[in-house]
């Protein structure tokens, strides 16, 4: 079993551009802010990627729809404020532990220069994705 990192709360550290991340990570809990609408299908399938749950809108979001998008609780809770204006529902979080060999930078930030990996998503803005389904969640409100 290895060890899971977890990020400081926003009261603990409001911004992580300070924030020394370990060297090594193998499995980090991030977020992602959802509608309550999605609540039965991430329970049956995890998290997957928009492009295939159908979720995907075009246009809506500067993205691909090709990778599930986690940050810090709070991040993800205004993320799901975001979703539920488009979809509906109420806004759940929904906490998931994932291996960090597959987190990438959220595409939505590449715009940025200094943004070179995941790490730097999370110092600047965070947020970051994950390429791929991601099983291992839970709904936390």
């Amino acid at each position: 079993m290895t060890n899971v990192f977890e990020l400081p709360t926003y009261e603990e550290c409001p911004d992580l551009r300070d924030f020394v991340f370990p060297e090594r990570i193998e499995r980090i809990v991030l977020y992602h802010g959802t509608s309550t609408k999605f609540r039965k299908k991430i329970i049956k399938e995890g998290l997957r990627p928009s492009r295939e749950t159908g979720n995907y809108v075009q246009g809506i979001a500067f993205t691909d729809g090709d990778r599930v998008y986690l940050g810090r609780e709070v991040a993800a809770r205004a993320k799901a404020d975001e979703t539920i204006q488009t979809f509906g529902g109420r806004i759940i979080v929904v906490k998931a532990i994932v291996d960090a060999k597959g987190l990438v930078i959220d595409d939505k930030v590449l715009r940025f220069k200094y943004v070179s990996d995941w790490k730097e998503s999370m110092r600047h803005f965070d947020t970051c994705a994950y390429m791929g389904t991601i099983k291992d969640v839970g709904i936390i409100g």
